[in-house]
């Protein structure tokens, strides 16, 4: 008994081949994001999808801003605006998978508005594109080369947020 408690406690997880779920960057996925954005469209305006996935990442629902708030009340906003179902759709998975990556930092906070705001938050655009870009309180996408299109390549989008946690982790105190 006293060498099984000795091995579980003093052996690392990895060589008790006990698999660990991904944390940081390597926990954003495709999957979770066709899944989330899958879930957006489906649930047509209704949020208690919204609300639990983000109950799962360990955040509290917030009453600081008029919209569905999840986070610490002295948090940054990044912010979606549900108003175009497939941008919206797709904004609110990314915020989700956001919220799995940088929720544990505290600083950040997450929300999803039914209508527009003059709110000062971060707001997360169309990720549809090739090119991110970061400026004026807006996290979008454009391209020059490319038609907006209504497929996602989640591939890609995986490695805005990539980009956008990047970003948050060196200038999170600018924004």
């Amino acid at each position: 008994m006293v060498w099984t408690a000795w091995l579980l406690l003093g052996c690392r997880a990895e060589y008790l081949a006990i698999t660990l779920p991904p944390t940081g960057l390597d926990a954003l996925s495709q999957e979770d994001l066709r899944r989330d954005v899958l879930k957006a469209k489906q649930s047509q305006g209704d949020l208690a999808w919204y609300q639990l996935r983000m109950q799962q990442m360990g955040l509290q629902k917030s009453d600081v801003q008029k919209g569905s708030c999840f986070g610490p009340k002295d948090a940054v906003w990044i912010s979606v605006r549900a108003q175009n179902e497939d941008i919206s759709a797709l904004a609110m998975a990314a915020q989700i998978s956001l919220a799995k990556v940088i929720a544990e930092k505290k600083k950040w906070g997450f929300c999803v508005y039914p209508s527009p705001t003059q709110n000062l938050d971060w707001w997360i655009g169309d990720l549809r594109r090739d090119k991110l870009v970061i400026k004026n309180g807006r996290i979008d996408t454009i391209s020059s080369s490319s038609p907006l299109s209504s497929d996602i390549d989640y591939a890609q989008v995986v490695e805005h947020l990539k980009a956008i946690v990047d970003r948050l982790d060196h200038d999170g105190d600018d924004l």
